[in-house]
């Protein structure tokens, strides 16, 4: 799956919640694509987005993007 927009719903939350505009947020520099079994550690302090599950759940199918300066 790739990187989107946040809807203005989702911008607002995490302006909100984050402190953060998401018109200031490059695309991805890198983007993870974890099999089943797969361990991925970062910090969740550093900007991240992990896009949704399109078959089963997230903790085996789910894409991990590093932002650009994290």
């Amino acid at each position: 799956m790739a990187w989107r927009e946040p809807d203005e719903e989702e911008a607002e939350r995490i302006l909100l919640v984050e402190e953060l505009d998401t018109a200031t947020i490059e695309p991805p520099a890198l983007t993870l694509h974890p099999n089943a079994g797969d361990l991925l550690m970062f910090s969740s302090a550093m900007p991240h987005a992990v896009s949704s599950s399109t078959s089963g759940p997230a903790s085996q199918h789910g894409h991990v993007h590093r932002l650009r300066g994290s």
